[in-house]
């Protein structure tokens, strides 16, 4: 049902929606690194109260957090000139990641033309601090890898990947820790990030251009 109504949620035009007749970006690959929505536990459970032995879904809120990323992302495509020509979607298979994911992936194209890949990787389940760090590493080779592999040039690819806030941590840090060695060696600003900014839905957009260089586009919330 979700998906069904996803369409009547999202508005059919924006004023951003307006395309213009300027040359196309190409040979983009983008990482949207984003936590999943808002779990139905933590709202319907008070502190006191041990959390139930289940897979939480997404609250209405959630969803509704999903799709303003998956427009947020839209928009900041179109405004730039950007034409997405696939997503490629790397979920835990916690059903909340799923929900993120998959609805973020529709907000972003809602008339289902882009080929949108669903990818499970169990390394971005709930796990403890002790072996996040090695599974975070293997996700970013795993993204790395199965983008190159499904780029073609002269497109642009989404890649979006839906985990929980451990492990969006762990690699969005990897990631942000990169960018700043590239920094420190050119000289440049440094990207300074606060921890409190891993909220429910919070997306981290990178980017590789046609040279294969790194970039921190921004934070969407």
């Amino acid at each position: 049902k979700i998906y069904k109504y996803l369409g009547k949620l999202i508005p059919d035009k924006t004023e951003i929606d307006k395309k213009s007749n300027e040359i196309k970006n190409e040979n983009n690959r983008f990482i949207a690194v984003m936590r999943h929505g808002e779990r139905i536990d933590n709202t319907d459970f008070s502190p006191k109260q041990e959390l139930p032995e289940f897979d939480p879904e997404l609250t209405y809120e959630g969803i509704k957090q999903a799709i303003n990323i998956g427009i947020q992302l839209r928009n900041y495509f179109i405004k730039e000139n950007y034409d997405i020509n696939a997503i490629n979607i790397f979920n835990s298979p916690s059903t909340r990641c799923l929900q993120t994911g998959l609805i973020s992936a529709g907000a972003v194209d809602y008339s289902d033309k882009i080929e949108k890949v669903i990818k499970i990787i169990t390394d971005l389940n709930e796990t403890s601090v002790k072996y996040v760090k090695k599974r975070s590493d293997n996700v970013i080779n795993n993204i790395n890898d199965f983008s190159k592999k499904n780029f073609n040039k002269g497109n642009n690819t989404l890649n979006i990947v839906s985990s929980h806030q451990l492990n969006i941590s762990m690699i969005v840090g990897y990631l942000i820790k990169e960018l700043n060695k590239d920094m420190k060696n050119k000289g440049g600003k440094e990207i300074q990030m606060e921890k409190q900014t891993f909220g429910y839905n919070h997306c981290f957009l990178f980017k590789y251009d046609e040279n294969d260089n790194f970039k921190f586009v921004g934070l969407f919330t």
